[in-house]
């Protein structure tokens, strides 16, 4: 989305670090999706 130049890996493009980037951009996802309801 911001497209900046590296590694096209979604931790990166959530800006998470790559510590579990996976776990940390899931879970805004899941905690958005169930806020929304």
């Amino acid at each position: 989305m911001n497209g900046k130049p590296g590694k096209s890996q979604p931790s990166k493009q959530f800006g998470v670090p790559p510590k579990g980037g996976a776990l940390l951009s899931a879970q805004p996802i899941r905690l958005r999706a169930w806020f929304s309801i």
